[in-house]
C-alpha cells in the first residue's frame, strides 16, 4: 500500500509538471503572436500610405517640375548674352600683289584728281615730254614691294559677343510667366486631388475591414447558437417530440450560416491584403486595427452647401487654372500681330585686323542697335514647333497633357 501511495505521488507530481509546461507554452505562443501583429490606427495607415504612393511621388516631381519652369520663364524679362568664337588655319598667306609694283609719282590737285608737274615728266631730246600710247611718261617711280600687300591670314581667328534686351514683345513675356505661375497652381492642385485620393482609398480599405470584422462576429455567434439548436433538435428527435424534417431544416439554416461564415473570413482576409498593398507593406503581414479592439462611435459630419463642396474640390480649381491658361494663350496669338522692340549690342573682334592697319593680332569694336519688328501673321504650326519652346501643362485630373507654345528666345 505504501509503494502505491508512493507511486500516486510521483504521477500527481509529474501530471501538473506536465501541464505547468503546456501552459508556458500556450502563454509563450500567445505572446509571441501579439507581439508579431503590428497594430494601426487611421492615422497610422493614411500616413503609410501618403508615404508609398508612387501616384504622389510623381505629383511631387512636377510640382518641382512646375516651379522650375517658373524660375525660366522670369530669365525672359533678362537680357540674353551668346558669344562665337572662331578659329581657322590656312596653309598660304594672302598676296594682293603677284609682284613689285612701280607706281608712278605725281601731284593730287585741289579737285582730287592726280595730275603731274612739268618738272615731274620725262623730257625728250625737243625738250618736250615724253609720251608713250598717248599717256605722260613720269621721271619718277615709287616702289610698292609685294610683302608690303601681303596679309597673313594663315591664323585667323573671330571672337563675338552679343547682348539683347527685350524691351516690348507685344505682351509674350508677362503672358508666359503668368502660365508658368498657372502651371505651377495645376501641378500642385492635382497634387492636392491624388492626395485626396489616396486618403480615400486608405479610409474605405481600414472601414471596409472594421465591418467585416463586426460581421464576422455576428456570424460566429449566428452559427453557434444555430449548433446549439441543432443538438436540441437532434435531441428532440430521439424523443420522438420534432421530426426528421425539422432537423433537416435546421441543418440547412446551419450551412447557410457557416457559408455566410466562409464569405465574410474570405472578404475579410481580402481586405486586409488591400488595405496592406495601399500602405505600401507586403501583402502577408499581419495588421491589427485599433477600431478592432475598441468600439468608436462615429461622428456625423456637418451639412454643407454644393458651393462650400466644389470650392473645396481640387478637380474644379483645375478645370479654372485650365480655362485661365488658355486665356492666356489667345494673348500670345494676338502677340504675333504687335510689333516688338530690342535693344542690341554686339563686340566682334577679330586677328588679323584691319581696323587700323593690317596686324596680326585682336582687335575689335562694339556696336550698338535698336531693332524693330513689325506684327504680321502668326506662324504656321509646323513653323512654330520647330522654333518655339513648349511649356507641358497637365490639365485636371485626366492623364492628357496640353502643350503651350513660347518663344525660346524671348516672350
Amino acid at each position: 500500500m505504501k509503494e502505491e501511495n508512493k507511486n500516486d505521488k510521483v504521477m500527481k507530481k509529474f501530471t501538473v509538471c506536465k501541464l505547468g509546461i503546456g501552459w508556458s507554452v500556450v502563454f509563450l505562443c500567445f505572446t509571441l503572436a501579439t507581439n508579431a501583429q503590428q497594430v494601426l490606427s487611421l492615422e497610422d495607415c493614411r500616413r503609410l500610405a501618403v508615404e508609398n504612393n508612387k501616384k504622389l511621388k510623381i505629383a511631387d516631381e512636377e510640382v518641382k517640375a512646375s516651379e522650375a519652369q517658373k524660375a525660366e520663364a522670369f530669365t525672359k524679362y533678362l537680357p540674353g548674352i551668346d558669344a562665337m568664337g572662331v578659329y581657322l588655319r590656312n596653309q598660304k598667306e594672302i598676296n594682293l600683289l603677284s609682284e613689285d609694283a612701280h607706281l608712278p609719282v605725281g601731284t593730287i590737285g585741289s579737285d582730287g584728281k592726280f595730275t603731274f608737274r612739268p618738272d615731274q615728266l620725262m623730257v625728250g631730246a625737243d625738250g618736250k615730254p615724253v609720251m608713250v600710247n598717248g599717256q605722260y611718261v613720269p621721271k619718277d617711280y615709287a616702289l610698292l614691294p609685294k610683302e608690303a600687300m601681303s596679309v597673313d591670314a594663315r591664323n585667323l581667328g573671330i571672337v563675338q559677343v552679343g547682348l539683347t534686351q527685350p524691351v516690348y514683345m507685344g505682351g509674350k513675356i508677362r503672358a508666359y510667366n503668368q502660365i508658368a505661375g498657372l502651371s505651377e497652381q495645376l501641378a500642385k492642385s492635382k497634387r492636392a486631388q491624388e492626395m485626396q485620393n489616396v486618403i480615400l482609398a486608405t479610409d474605405e480599405a481600414y472601414w471596409q475591414i472594421i465591418s467585416l470584422v463586426n460581421r464576422k462576429k455576428l456570424a460566429d455567434k449566428y452559427v453557434q447558437t444555430l449548433q446549439k439548436f441543432v443538438n436540441d433538435v437532434e435531441l428532440m428527435h430521439s424523443t420522438g417530440v420534432a421530426t426528421k424534417a425539422d432537423v433537416l431544416s435546421v441543418r440547412v439554416k446551419l450551412n447557410e450560416g457557416e457559408m455566410v461564415q466562409t464569405k465574410v473570413d474570405n472578404g475579410l482576409s481580402l481586405s486586409r491584403m488591400l488595405l496592406n498593398q495601399i500602405c505600401g507593406l507586403p501583402t502577408d503581414t499581419i495588421v491589427a486595427l485599433q477600431e478592432e479592439m475598441t468600439e468608436t462611435e462615429v461622428e456625423m459630419v456637418p451639412e454643407e452647401s454644393l458651393e462650400q463642396v466644389y470650392s473645396r474640390r481640387p478637380e474644379v480649381a483645375s478645370l479654372q487654372f485650365a480655362s485661365d491658361i488658355y486665356k492666356k494663350k489667345e494673348k500670345i496669338v494676338l502677340s504675333e500681330y504687335l510689333p516688338t522692340v530690342a535693344l542690341t549690342a554686339n563686340y566682334l573682334s577679330s586677328t588679323p585686323s584691319f581696323y587700323d592697319g593690317v596686324r596680326s593680332k585682336f582687335e575689335g569694336m562694339w556696336n550698338k542697335s535698336t531693332a524693330l519688328s513689325l506684327g504680321g501673321f502668326p506662324q504656321e504650326p509646323a513653323e512654330r514647333e520647330s522654333t518655339d519652346q513648349c511649356y507641358e501643362l497637365q490639365v485636371g485630373g485626366s492623364e492628357g497633357t496640353d502643350r503651350v507654345a513660347g518663344e525660346s528666345s524671348g516672350v
